[in-house]
């Protein structure tokens, strides 16, 4: 018996050591925080994506002086338009980036990398500032038992 388990230990570090990580955990996301300037609160009532090939749609109730969420980019254009009602306002938020696609190997074919597009401005919201825009890439390791970070946007609103 102990030589099963121990033959056993051997055969599945053997198939883990050898699965390689594409660095790639799901599809890309924007994580966005909003905040109030004044420190009033406001009520996010809705969220939806226009034009995305992934529906998306979050709705809220909540009166706070903060608000963070996930949303999905859309991976077929270099920027994904938001509808964000605020209070009752309709505000759009545009996060802009440049896709690069990479082939990593046989085994994970071509991933994708939200890189900044180097334009005066990353991001634009008609209610707010969007105030800060960071690219987040994929590190790409060789073992599926290290963590590696997921391709995204953060980006940070002041209303």
């Amino acid at each position: 018996m102990k030589y099963i388990c121990l033959l056993l230990a051997c055969f599945l570090s053997l198939i883990l050591w050898s699965c390689e990580d594409c660095g790639v955990r799901g599809e890309p996301m924007a994580y966005v925080s909003i905040i109030s300037n004044t420190q009033t609160p406001f009520r996010l009532d809705t969220v939806f994506a226009l034009r995305s090939s992934r529906p998306f749609f979050l709705r809220t109730t909540a009166g706070s002086a903060s608000a963070n969420f996930y949303a999905p980019l859309d991976l077929n254009a270099d920027s994904t338009q938001y509808v964000l009602l605020i209070n009752g306002q309709r505000g759009i938020l545009t996060v802009r980036y440049r896709r690069e696609f990479t082939y990593r190997s046989e085994t994970c074919g071509y991933v994708v990398e939200l890189r900044d597009p180097k334009l005066p401005k990353n991001a634009s919201f008609t209610l707010g500032d969007a105030y800060y825009v960071a690219y987040m890439q994929n590190s790409f390791t060789r073992s599926i038992l290290s963590q590696g970070s997921e391709t995204g946007i953060n980006l940070s609103i002041r209303l």
